[in-house]
């Protein structure tokens, strides 16, 4: 894995949380603000049978103050 790329993301390039979860990404472009990017990404509680919905800043951040394991990144 390495740091979240918007332009590789954009065009397709597989991404995950920083702590290796798969996320489907649903849009870029959602209309609010530090939230753009809308995704889903598999449940801790139900693996495999359920997914929740999370927002991410266009930087691939869940959170604007601090790394979170839930930070967005490429996958190699």
């Amino acid at each position: 894995m390495r740091e979240f790329d918007l332009g590789e993301a954009i065009a397709g390039k597989p991404v995950c949380t920083r702590d290796g979860r798969k996320v489907r990404i649903l849009c870029f472009d959602r209309v609010y603000t530090n939230r753009e990017i809308i995704g889903l990404v598999p449940s801790y509680h139900f693996t495999g049978t359920r997914e929740d919905l999370y927002s991410w800043s266009i930087g691939g951040k869940i959170s604007l103050f601090e790394k979170d394991d839930f930070d967005l990144m490429i996958v190699d």
